[in-house]
């Protein structure tokens, strides 16, 4: 089985990380996927050092979008690293993409979308996105290729949120380990 990754699963370390296993450009495998977009309304409570104090991080999800098609990465991985990246990804619920996914290999393809209950809303209040995130996505992206990073572009909503420099931590102790 294979996860789509259109975030931080797209840069080598990160996904190492999250996967708990050493990692090489060659295991992450240009894709794309019909019916989506990639837009900032995924929600968690973050310490930002450069304010001192928690807020609300904004990050990446996929959106529906019937005329669009978004860029990632297909991670091949075991039932235990899939049920891992539920721990890491516990603001998102796994998917089904495999129908989604252009010139798909054999087998399922999951993904990571945002739960309900973690979209980001109108009237939520002191929000940002990390500048250390959009970095670390770009630099996974610039990786794959400058053809990727421009599709990355592409597929990608504008940035509509103030972006904070520094350095920034997850709160839950379970998702900082995957990190």
């Amino acid at each position: 089985m294979y996860v789509f990754g259109y975030g931080s699963l797209i840069n080598i370390p990160s996904a190492a990380n999250a996967l708990k296993r050493p990692l090489k450009q060659m295991d992450l495998v240009p894709a794309f996927a019909r019916g989506y977009v990639r837009c900032w309304r995924g929600k968690e409570r973050l310490y930002f050092e450069s304010l001192g104090r928690e807020a609300t991080g904004v990050f990446l999800d996929l959106c529906p979008d019937k005329n669009s098609t978004v860029n990632g990465v297909l991670l091949e991985v075991s039932l235990e690293e899939l049920t891992q990246l539920g721990l890491r990804e516990k603001n998102y619920q796994c998917v089904d993409i495999t129908d989604a996914i252009v010139d798909s290999p054999d087998g399922k393809i999951y993904t990571f979308t945002v739960k309900t209950e973690h979209l980001l809303m109108t009237e939520d209040k002191d929000v940002y996105i990390p500048r250390l995130y959009i970095d670390m996505v770009k630099e996974g992206c610039r990786a794959m290729g400058e053809d990727f990073l421009s599709d990355y572009e592409v597929s990608t909503a504008p940035v509509k949120i103030p972006v904070l420099d520094n350095q920034y931590s997850f709160i839950d102790p379970v998702q900082a380990r995957y990190i």
